[in-house]
Formats: C-alpha cells, sequence, structure tokens
C-alpha cells in the first residue's frame, strides 16, 4: 500500500477546490503556479490549504475519499474543513482498506496580501 494526500484548496472567492496525489508538496507548487495546476486554479487561485488528509491504500481508495469530499454540499465541506478529524468517520465502514490522518496545513497558510 502507499500513501496518497487528498486536499481541499481555499481559493479566490470563499472557493474550495479538492483534489488527490502522492507528492502534497510538489502538486501545492502546481497549483500556486497557475500553469501545471488545474483548470480549477487557474481561474481561482488557492490563497491556502483548508484542510490535508493522508490516506493509506491504494489509488482507487484516495479517488473514493476524494470523490465522497466533492459529493458533500458546501455547509458539510465547511464543517470539514473546521473539523477535518471528521472524515474519518464519513467513510463507509465497508472500506476497511482505507486508512485516514489529518495532517498539519500550518506550513501551507498563505500570509494575506
Amino acid at each position: 500500500m502507499r500513501d496518497y494526500f487528498v486536499y481541499m484548496l481555499e481559493c479566490e472567492g470563499k472557493r474550495l477546490y479538492t483534489g488527490y496525489t502522492v507528492d502534497f508538496k510538489k502538486r501545492f507548487r502546481a497549483h500556486m503556479g497557475g500553469r501545471a495546476g488545474a483548470k480549477f486554479t487557474r481561474g481561482f487561485k488557492p490563497v491556502g490549504v483548508a484542510a490535508l488528509w493522508r490516506v493509506t491504500g491504494d489509488r482507487g481508495a484516495a479517488m473514493k475519499v476524494e470523490a465522497l469530499i466533492k459529493s458533500l454540499d458546501r455547509v458539510e465541506k465547511d464543517k470539514l474543513v473546521s473539523a477535518p478529524s471528521i472524515l474519518e468517520g464519513m467513510i463507509s465502514p465497508k472500506e476497511i482498506n482505507i486508512g485516514v490522518e489529518v495532517c498539519d496545513v500550518s506550513d501551507y497558510k498563505m500570509q494575506s496580501k
């Protein structure tokens, strides 16, 4: 099994972007750089990391966690940002091969301009 990262970025206009990767620092730099980031983050520049989780399992496990977060409405996403540890309880008990650990996002907070 391999570790993946599932993340939520705070973007301009108070928007949230969710994605997954094996190398979060590299992917975060790509989003911040604009050109190699996702189409969404080229239009709405990231201002920081809202939440970050380490997901243990295969790529499919990370994709399931990402899809779960993307399926949430804005109120649920805001709750998740406020209390990232609740993600583990949201994952179906059937997904026993998925381990989720909350990561520290303080290294990725951007300074206000």
